[in-house]
């Protein structure tokens, strides 16, 4: 062929015949000059054969026209191209394929053709489909896990404040009602401390039933909660807190509200535990279609890439993305040693 000399046909020839993958050599028109035994075990052809012939020759047109394109793509830029696409077979079964085409140039640094290598990777991308779909799968899971986490929590704090709180206190009543009567000194002291115990029961009992499931979220929304949160996580423990959200409160299902409060609920107690911050915001807004809460802390920070590499959930990091992701929606942590920490939740609205 015009161009191509015998030094490079012998040169390439002994390259491509040590191939496993389909490889071959086409000149400046696309006509194939060389190929190896792994291209004439899928085209049918024999390299004496398909000498002098293009794509055309081979394939059906529709591939034939598409991989003169790409030829004249590579040809053009001048440079390499990976192309990963699906050819189907004569049963019509999809067959991956991943192909690398580069310019082939003589010793002037001329274009003058070609040169293919053609890997089967039917079996990779079965392989990353199985994958993609676990991953599907795991992020439903932990999310259907966390809506059932969170009605049993919600379950169990309606049963403490509707029956155990209630009994408690019918039984505070009954007691003030035998403090009220004649009694010796030694039972007053004993009704005294019974009425002591009950009291301080039944406020610890409130207490647990807001941490399991603060009523403030199913009363009043998203926003009265996560302030309600900060002061009940943050101020109680001498940090200063501050939020700030819409005037108006963003409208969204119960659903996402209580993920929303969750998540929050979670950042903010790593906060506490891990920031060594004087200070600590929390800002919820609307931007477009979606809902961006971001926590943000003065505390001494961390190098994020390195936490992820060493210790990739120490933070629940995994937790969080798999539950985001599964409606959309993403998370992100921007800190810096010395420099504080924002942590990004961001969902659609619907």
């Amino acid at each position: 062929m015009e161009q191509v000399n015998d030094k490079t046909l012998k040169y390439y020839k002994a390259i491509l015949n040590n191939i496993p993958d389909a490889a071959w050599l086409k000149d400046i028109k696309s006509r194939y000059i060389l190929i190896n035994k792994a291209f004439e075990d899928i085209s049918g052809m024999s390299s004496e054969k398909i000498y002098g012939k293009t794509d055309f020759d081979i394939w059906p047109k529709e591939l034939a026209e598409k991989y003169l394109l790409d030829d004249r793509s590579v040809i053009n830029k001048a440079e390499e191209t990976v192309i990963e696409e699906c050819i189907k077979d004569r049963s019509g079964a999809c067959k991956w394929v991943e192909t690398i085409k580069t310019p082939l140039k003589n010793e002037n640094r001329e274009i003058i053709g070609t040169v293919g290598i053609s890997r089967d990777v039917t079996q990779r991308k079965e392989s990353e489909s199985k994958l993609r779909k676990f991953e599907k799968d795991l992020r439903s899971l932990t999310l259907e896990m966390t809506q059932s986490q969170e009605k049993e929590r919600r379950r169990i704090s309606i049963a403490l404040h509707d029956n155990v709180c209630q009994n408690l206190a019918y039984c505070r009543i009954k007691i003030g009602e035998l403090e009220g009567q004649e009694q010796s000194v030694k039972s007053s002291l004993i009704l005294k401390d019974i009425n002591d115990i009950i009291a301080r029961t039944i406020q610890y009992t409130r207490s647990l039933t807001f941490d399991l499931s603060p009523p403030v979220l199913y009363e009043l929304g998203l926003e009265p909660a996560i302030e309600w949160l900060g002061e009940h996580i943050i101020k109680k423990r001498g940090m200063d807190f501050s939020f700030v959200h819409e005037e108006e409160p963003i409208e969204m299902d119960q659903e996402l509200k209580v993920l929303l409060f969750q998540i929050t609920r979670e950042i903010l107690t790593n906060t506490l535990k891990h920031s060594g911050a004087k200070k600590v915001s929390v800002i919820v807004r609307k931007t477009g279609q979606s809902i961006m809460i971001s926590v943000v802390d003065d505390g001494v920070g961390f190098n994020v890439p390195e936490l992820i590499k060493n210790r990739p959930d120490s933070y629940g990091f995994f937790s969080i993305r798999q539950r985001l992701s599964h409606i959309g929606g993403y998370f992100n942590i921007k800190s810096h040693p010395g420099n504080g920490t924002r942590a990004n939740i961001v969902v659609p609205v619907q």
